[in-house]
């Protein structure tokens, strides 16, 4: 099992490397955020890998591990799971996999991670 996330909470896109020694059995991105409304997060984000073109990846699962008003503020943090995206890394060479995350919500965003199986 190998795993890596980067934090996006100040930026718009961000890095990360996975080794990945063998062919995948499975590999899933995760990613959380903080949004001021109900329904307002990003259920997508955009991955790339290697340095390819930016893929569209959607979540087949969505956690709220908080909704509710924390001073003045209303606050609702998402947590998200896509479906097994191991299709995607058939084409990547065995070994150093860098992954750009980006696509959400700046300010809001927590971080993405994907973990491959």
């Amino acid at each position: 099992v190998e795993a890596g996330g980067v934090g996006l909470y100040a930026v718009a896109a961000g890095d990360f490397t996975l080794d990945v020694p063998g062919q995948p059995v499975a590999a899933y991105v995760y990613w959380s955020a903080r949004y001021p409304g109900p329904n307002e997060g990003d259920a997508q984000v955009k991955i790339s890998l290697n340095g390819g073109a930016p893929i569209d990846i959607a979540a087949v699962e969505s956690i709220v591990s908080f909704q509710g008003k924390t001073s003045t503020i209303y606050k609702h943090y998402y947590t998200y799971r896509s479906a097994d995206v191991k299709a995607l890394l058939a084409d990547v060479t065995p070994g150093q996999i860098t992954v750009r995350a980006s696509d959400l919500k700046p300010g809001e965003a927590h971080g993405v991670s994907m973990v491959v199986i």
